[in-house]
């Protein structure tokens, strides 16, 4: 057998479902960005934070999609777990974001007041 899994007579290597990985790792990605508002990085760059968590939310439901389509049944469960990860980052952007929106309109009210 093949370092690579596949064995010596020309067969093929285990199917491995690599968008279902990929999204995955971009939920995860997404996450942790969401989480960096934890350390000074988040407050320091808040919009290279907020694109990262976006782009990286949008990134894992397309590519979690692509890899429930597949025909593999090895990765489905890690699709789904990324296509939800990914919903609930992109939730998360918007709760915060319509959440600033308000205190920022309130601050800016209450300072236009004579």
């Amino acid at each position: 057998m093949n370092p690579d899994g596949a064995g010596t007579k020309g067969e093929e290597p285990p199917s491995v479902n690599r968008p279902a990985r990929l999204s995955a790792y971009f939920a995860l990605g997404g996450s942790a960005l969401l989480m960096s508002f934890l350390t000074l990085y988040g407050w320091v760059f808040p919009q290279l934070t907020w694109i990262g968590a976006v782009a990286c939310g949008l990134l894992a439901v397309v590519v979690g999609h692509v890899g429930r389509l597949r025909r593999r049944r090895d990765g489905r469960g890690m699709a789904l777990l990324g296509i939800v990860c990914g919903w609930l980052v992109l939730l998360t952007c918007v709760v915060f974001a319509v959440v600033a929106l308000f205190v920022f309109g309130g601050v800016a009210a209450l300072l236009d007041r004579p």
